[in-house]
């Protein structure tokens, strides 16, 4: 394997493994210390799987000033980073329907 396929195959590999590990869920730990009533210090350690959460990116979380509309600090604010070709209305904001469109089409 000549050495850009190499370094092709090592990317593409780095990337399948970060992907897989946003995927699984992460783990928490809980320490419980507890104080006998004899004064000796008992420690429980427990390990539970939490879930990875999904980011809020509703139109409503999206329009922190809550005036209806998504301005372009809003916008870059939830990645949108091609502000002026999601305004297709033309009005300086994104409507609820732009704005969808605007965060499936990244």
């Amino acid at each position: 394997m000549n050495r850009p396929n190499r370094m092709l195959a090592l990317f593409a590999a780095a990337a399948l493994l970060s992907g897989i590990g946003l995927a699984q869920a992460k783990t928490e730990t809980i320490v419980t210390t507890i104080t006998n009533p004899d004064g000796t210090v008992t420690r429980q350690v427990e390990q539970r799987e939490v879930p990875n959460s999904v980011p809020d990116q509703s139109f409503e979380w999206a329009d922190r000033d809550g005036n209806g509309c998504i301005d372009p600090r809003e916008a870059k604010d939830m990645g949108i980073l091609n502000f002026a070709k999601a305004d297709t209305a033309r009005r300086g904001c994104l409507g609820r329907a732009e704005y969808e469109h605007a965060l499936i089409s990244q």
